[in-house]
């Protein structure tokens, strides 16, 4: 079992504990995940071709080790995972969850919690500042700022027994990135949390996903692969969550993804938050989008419609947000949709071309990076036209 060498503690102390995600691109895989690393790729790179991608902020790996390390759990951990059965995992479930329990039986240590909380009420000062430079300028569209105070709007009543007024809801993400491995996938092993609010429920949110390096299915994927129980660190990426509950959301692949014909953009979108169409559980509005109709113009410098297939989901649930707030919350929850949700598209016309314009442009720049043709699926939310990585 491989520890943390002397050559990662020298360049983890070069690290800072946080960064924001616009300070980081696909260079910084093995400080922040390649989840965050790509998320900050398309705030730097794409910002100004007009793609949202929402703000946020992220802890470092340096932090992770930092944590095991001043906590003086690491050799604790090390000595833990030294037991697990690397053939059979018969004892897998035992030694996961001990693991999980000791991260979660000390204390963040106070620079940490800090630096994380510095940058949460960063955060929701920004998002407040930018609501109110758009009432300013849109004062008169009543029904457009109603949708932009909703959910977003940063609390202006201060309890005088509790300073922490900064309510902004968040999505609080792993992603977990190996120092010696920075191209090795570990998609979907660790755990996120949505709907978190407020600074102390920020702070145990990145604790909890912290444990979550732990799961059984992370430790068993380590092992399988070959890697070190303690070569792997995580990072925690925290950003605004967007209103997805109140419009549509869905993913959107560069291909067809059955056929592996490269020349159409795939989009599959539902109603409320994107986890219904990401595990499957409802039936999908579906749009087939001709790239080179998308790309071109006619000799008038009109577009076509490149729009050459879609399908009609009968979408019989919408995936909401519950009034959470806290991990251990139920965080989401699903309502029935209406007769006339069912026998409409979630999204309009404008707004599937638009979301595959945007996709046609991060797989042009994501190729460019790797030298080589690079399909791209993508989250997507239809409020605002936001998109998560």
């Amino acid at each position: 079992m491989s520890g943390v060498n002397k050559k990662q503690d020298d360049d983890n102390d070069q690290q800072p504990l946080v960064v924001w995600l616009d300070e980081v691109n696909m260079s910084n895989v093995k400080e922040v995940g390649g989840k965050n690393a790509s998320l900050g790729e398309m705030i730097q790179s794409l910002k100004d071709k007009d793609i949202l991608v929402p703000m946020g902020f992220a802890t470092t790996a340096r932090a992770y080790r930092y944590f095991i390390q001043k906590t003086k759990i690491q050799d604790k951990l090390e000595e833990l995972l030294s037991k697990l059965d690397t053939d059979q995992l018969i004892n897998l479930k035992d030694i996961g969850e001990q693991a999980r329990q000791l991260i979660k039986s000390v204390e963040m240590p106070d620079d940490l919690k800090e630096s994380v909380a510095d940058k949460y009420r960063h955060l929701c000062e920004k998002y407040r500042e930018d609501i109110k430079k758009q009432q300013q300028k849109d004062k008169e569209e009543a029904s457009l700022l109603e949708k932009l105070k909703e959910k977003i709007w940063v609390d202006d009543k201060k309890d005088e027994a509790d300073d922490d007024i900064y309510i902004l809801d968040c999505a609080v993400r792993s992603s977990a990135t190996a120092e010696d491995l920075p191209e090795a996938s570990f998609a979907g092993q660790q755990e996120s949390y949505l709907n978190i609010r407020g600074v102390d429920n920020i702070i145990a949110s990145v604790h909890e996903c912290y444990s979550s390096l732990f799961t059984d299915r992370a430790i068993a994927y380590r092992t399988r692969q070959g890697f070190g129980q303690m070569d792997v660190a995580l990072s925690v990426g925290v950003m605004r969550m967007v209103r997805s509950d109140k419009a549509s959301a869905g993913v959107i692949f560069t291909l067809d993804t059955e056929s592996g014909f490269d020349n159409v953009v795939f989009l599959s979108a539902a109603y409320g938050l994107g986890e219904n169409v990401v595990q499957g559980t409802v039936n999908v509005d579906e749009w087939y989008i001709f790239k080179e109709t998308l790309k071109n113009r006619d000799k008038d410098g009109k577009r076509l419609n490149p729009i050459i297939k879609r399908k009609l989901g009968s979408k019989e649930k919408r995936m909401i947000y519950t009034s959470g707030g806290k991990p251990g919350d139920e965080q989401t929850k699903n309502i029935d949709t209406s007769d006339k949700e069912r026998l409409q598209y979630s999204l309009e016309n404008s707004e599937v071309i638009k979301l595959a314009d945007w996709a046609c442009l991060i797989e042009d720049h994501y190729s460019k990076i790797h030298g080589k043709p690079t399909p791209m699926d993508v989250s997507v939310t239809a409020y605002y036209y936001h998109l998560f990585q």
